[in-house]
């Protein structure tokens, strides 16, 4: 039993790229209907019933493994001289060692298909190195073998050609005697058809490696995404300081904000406050202060979360301390001690502390101070002193 090779890759939705020992091949269709094209010309056509088991197929064009006879001009030797019998013989031969599956084709097809399956095959491998730069296997691996099939197919034309442009030199170059040679048959028509069907299965499979390389690329885009933090939604807001006491005016006073979740985004945080100042530094610090006297309430906000309101109180408490400078003044001057007051009457002539006391006459009693009583000649009680 010889060595058997069959290899499928399914290259869209309901078709399929079949490779064999000899062949390639693409099917269309799914179970129960499918038709099958092969690069050796042969057409399969198969129905059934799914899970019954029952099909009905047919096939058409193609060989059956047995050699199909050379399409080549086929010389009857019959009717020639016998001089020229060996190089007849030996045309013959040379018709007859042809691949049978090319037979069917004209030199100028196979020069076509040469062509076209040496620039897929140059597309494929580039595709290929596409791929390898792009980071995607699949589609390497795919474009490598089947730019190793495309260009396994020129060869083979291209093997093909030489022997038969060397079968015509050899041909063309002996020399007929008498009349000309007798033709068995008229040549067989040509079959076209090979190029469309390597066109059309690399086209399949170009459109297979392509489709793996986006999807690689949407696969790797989607790692990229699911790599990225997932950033929580915000709950809320709160800001925190001592208010308890009153800032001095131009206080830079730190306020602390607390975050739930703490992992939230808040880049579109907003802080409020009239008249005074209440900014954030680069490092996220918030901090309070105020030019003027008086009390400010301050709050943050982000994404229609507010937080809760803090109130400062500020006095410019240098303006305070000299405000109480001058008024300690007034009261020291306002403190200083006044001169004692005395009593006297137009009838003695000493200053008493009292107006009651026994050595002067209450009703003619008037108040001096000591300094003037003393200037106007008076003496100091020695009974109220």
């Amino acid at each position: 039993m010889g060595l058997r090779f069959r290899k499928s890759f399914k290259v869209a939705p309901g078709v399929k790229v079949n490779l064999n020992k000899k062949s390639t091949s693409v099917t269309f269709g799914g179970k129960g209907v499918h038709k099958t094209y092969s690069s050796s010309g042969k057409k399969t056509t198969s129905v059934g019933i799914p899970g019954t088991g029952a099909y009905y197929t047919t096939s058409s064009g193609g060989g059956s493994g047995s050699k199909k006879p050379s399409s080549h001009k086929r010389i009857s030797a019959d009717n020639l001289d016998p001089i020229l019998t060996e190089d007849l013989s030996f045309q013959n031969n040379v018709a007859d060692g042809s691949s049978a599956s090319l037979d069917k084709f004209t030199t100028d097809s196979l020069k076509r298909y040469k062509i076209t399956s040496a620039i897929l095959s140059a597309f494929l491998f580039f595709v290929a190195l596409i791929g390898f730069a792009g980071g995607s296997a699949l589609a390497t691996v795919i474009c490598l073998i089947f730019g190793g099939i495309t260009l396994s197919m020129s060869i083979t034309y291209s093997k093909e050609i030489k022997k038969r442009l060397s079968s015509e030199s050899s041909f063309g170059s002996s020399t007929f005697s008498g009349t000309s040679p007798d033709i068995d048959d008229k040549p067989s028509k040509k079959k076209m058809g090979c190029g469309c069907l390597t066109a059309v299965v690399l086209f399949f499979l170009v459109i297979g490696a392509i489709s793996s390389c986006t999807d690689s690329d949407d696969k790797n885009a989607e790692k990229v995404e699911d790599t990225k933090p997932v950033v929580a939604a915000l709950e809320s807001l709160s800001i925190s300081a001592d208010t308890d006491q009153t800032y001095d005016i131009n206080t830079e006073v730190p306020v602390t904000l607390t975050v739930t979740p703490a992992d939230a985004n808040i880049d579109n945080l907003t802080l409020n406050g009239s008249e005074c100042t209440f900014a954030s530094d680069d490092n996220g610090n918030l901090t309070f202060s105020a030019s003027e006297t008086g009390s400010y309430i301050i709050t943050v906000s982000c994404d229609g979360i507010e937080s809760n309101s803090l109130t400062f109180n500020v006095e410019d408490k240098a303006a305070i301390a000299a405000e109480e400078s001058n008024q300690s003044d007034v009261v020291q001057q306002t403190q200083e001690p006044q001169e004692e007051m005395v009593w006297i009457s137009a009838t003695g002539s000493k200053y008493h502390s009292r107006s009651d006391c026994g050595q002067m006459d209450p009703s003619t009693s008037w108040q001096l101070s000591i300094s003037e009583a003393e200037a106007q000649g008076y003496e100091p009680c020695k009974k109220c002193h």
